[in-house]
């Protein structure tokens, strides 16, 4: 399962996603979108507060193609907003 979590450079997390999150990737390989085709469905992959740019237009590009999509962007997006408010926050995809 590939879920996200928000985590601080102190290690404590913010932010605890249930959600699999492996079709958005799918999705966002399918598109060619680089920087959500990159995340390692096997390990962690870490996005910063100046990424959050880039996934949003990048989230943007994939909504609307289906109601389970728009979900898993709906929980990546509200994960992004606690990113967004601090720095040294980041959005962390946990593969396994």
């Amino acid at each position: 399962m590939l879920s996200i979590r928000v985590q601080a450079y102190t290690g404590d997390r913010l932010l605890c996603g249930s959600a699999d999150m492996f079709p958005l990737i799918e999705a966002a390989e399918r598109r060619g979108l680089p920087l959500l085709s990159g995340v390692d469905v096997y390990d962690d992959t870490t996005f910063n507060q100046k990424q959050s740019v880039q996934l949003q237009r990048e989230l943007d590009e994939l909504a609307g193609q289906s109601e389970g999509l728009d979900l898993l962007i709906t929980s990546v997006r509200q994960a992004l907003a606690i990113v967004d408010a601090s720095p040294h926050i980041y959005l962390i995809f946990d593969g396994d």
